[in-house]
Formats: structure tokens, C-alpha cells, sequence
């Protein structure tokens, strides 16, 4: 898998995870949790990872990707008095740059076009977390860009995650039918419809999944082509590579 494949996919799942975020802050209070040491302007968890600003037990190792659900953790990371890996970093850093105000309105219309229900968070972010809001709209600035490469590149992934934004778009509404409802009965009845349409969007996200899957396949195998007519051509890539190194060649393949 190239790298821009490979960079596309980071972003499409970085997208997936603010529906939940957003969801989970309007269920209201839950389980009483450990408390969280805030620092000045602590930023938002990245879409997809462990919070930044969550306490650790002493002792505990750092978790992989994704929240610690009933299933558990999704893979150790480095201990905790390591410091974040380069790549991490880079990311953190280029999401918290300062925007301008080309680029802040750009990204609020966005947000406002695809994803409305996520509005009022932003407001409240920009209130309370600043760096938090300006995380959350590069966040929305990369979604777009990836968008635009996927329309060139991509047209069947550009259709696919139109349809996951549709999906996610039918469940927020059907959240705040059921929130707004008083009737029992009514209730019952969107609860049906928010299960159905996330039983679509579950298969939509599998296929999602099969269809990077494949790719990958395939982009093994042509790797194990390459190495397999590399080592067939062993001898006289040696024998061209000693060439050009004694200057009497012009060969690069080594």
C-alpha cells in the first residue's frame, strides 16, 4: 500500500470518530470516572485515539489506538515515561497550527455543510478549549482535502464515504427525534429505525474494510513479483551495480 493510500486511509478513519465523540457528550452524565488532570487549553483526543489529556495509573503502560471498551485496549504502546513517537508528533503539531481567517471560515462551513450536528460542540469548544477548536477544524480542512484527492483518484472511495456521512448524518437525527420524544410508543419506533440504519452502516464500514483489505492483497503481491524477478536477475544486478561503482556504467537498480 503507497504512502497516499496509506495517508488517505489515516484520515478517513481519523473521520469516523467525532459522531461518537459527539454522541457520547450528549448522553448526559454516566458511570462516575476517574478524574482528569486538565492542562492550559488541553486538546482533544485525536479522532480514533486514547485521550490526550487522560490520566494514567502509575505503573500502567500507554494503550494502542482506540478507547478502552469492554473488549480491552487495543494494543500496548510505549511505557509511559516515553516520550510520543516522531510520527505522532507531527501530527499533533500540524493539527494545532494557528488558522487563519480564510482558513477558520473555510473549515466552520465545512463542518456546517457535512456534519451540522457537530455545531454546537464547536461553539462550546471555541468558548472553553481554543486549542481544541482549532484541532477540530484542521481535522475538518484534512477531511476536505482527502475528499478532493479521493474525487481524482478515487471515485468509488469519494461514493463510499458520502453514504457514511449520510448514514451518520439519518443517526444523529434519529438521536434527537428519540431525545425530543415523550411518547413511549414513538420511541420504540425510532429506536427501530436508529437500530436499522446502523446495521447499514456497520456493513457499509465492513465493506470499507474488505475493500482496503483487498487492495493490500494486492499490493503484496506485486511486492513479492518485484523480490521474486529481483532475486530470478541476482547476478547481473550485482554485475551492473559493480559497473557503475567503478564508473563504468550508468546503472541505479540495485
Amino acid at each position: 500500500m503507497n504512502a497516499t493510500r496509506l495517508w488517505l486511509l489515516v484520515l478517513a478513519l481519523a473521520l469516523m470518530a467525532p459522531a461518537s465523540v459527539t454522541a457520547q457528550e450528549e448522553k448526559g452524565p454516566g458511570p462516575e470516572q476517574p478524574p482528569v488532570v486538565q492542562a492550559d487549553n488541553p486538546p482533544p483526543p485525536l479522532e480514533g485515539g486514547p485521550r490526550l489529556d487522560a490520566p494514567r495509573p502509575e505503573g500502567r503502560r500507554r494503550l494502542g489506538p482506540g478507547p478502552q471498551g469492554p473488549q480491552g485496549p487495543r494494543g500496548p504502546q510505549p511505557p509511559a515515561d516515553q516520550p510520543p513517537g516522531p510520527m505522532r508528533e507531527r501530527v499533533r503539531e500540524r493539527l494545532e497550527q494557528p488558522l487563519s481567517t480564510e482558513e477558520e471560515a473555510r473549515a466552520l462551513e465545512v463542518i456546517r455543510t457535512q456534519r451540522p450536528w457537530e455545531m454546537e460542540r464547536v461553539e462550546r469548544l471555541k468558548a472553553e478549549r481554543p486549542l481544541a477548536y482549532t484541532m477540530m477544524l484542521r481535522q475538518a480542512l484534512l477531511g476536505e482535502r482527502m475528499m478532493d484527492r479521493l474525487r481524482q483518484e478515487d471515485p468509488e472511495a469519494l461514493e463510499l464515504r458520502k453514504r457514511e456521512l449520510d448514514f451518520e448524518r439519518q443517526e444523529h437525527e434519529l438521536a434527537q427525534a428519540y431525545q425530543r420524544a415523550t411518547d413511549e410508543k414513538e420511541k420504540k419506533a425510532i429506536e427501530g429505525q436508529l437500530k436499522e440504519v446502523l446495521g447499514k452502516h456497520f456493513d457499509l464500514r465492513s465493506e470499507n474494510h474488505k475493500r482496503e483489505i483487498k487492495r493490500a492483497e494486492e499490493e503484496l503481491a506485486r511486492l513479492r513479483e518485484r523480490l521474486a524477478t529481483r532475486e530470478k536477475n541476482r547476478a547481473e544486478i550485482i554485475e551492473n551495480m559493480s559497473l557503475r561503482l567503478r564508473g563504468l556504467g550508468d546503472t541505479m537498480e540495485f
